[in-house]
């Protein structure tokens, strides 16, 4: 019965450090939403396709790491 104690406590705690690890990692969200927010508002409405394209692929890859946290 030990043992089970055991082992059920040992994958508490790994789990409860990869859910913790997932926190700190949302918690690093925010400040990069805010850089791309910025880097939207700071772009010209005359701004080569380039520009647009870089930006549009950077929002793209936020919103699919993100997704993969949740």
């Amino acid at each position: 019965m030990a043992l089970k104690v055991l082992l059920l406590r040992k994958k508490r705690d790994d789990l409860t450090r990869a859910l913790e690890g997932l926190r700190e990692k949302q918690a690093g969200y925010a400040a990069r939403e805010a850089e791309l927010e910025t880097a939207i508002n700071e772009l010209p409405d005359d701004a080569p396709d380039g520009d647009r394209a870089a930006v549009e692929q950077a929002v793209s890859d936020f919103e699919k790491e993100r997704e993969e946290t949740e």
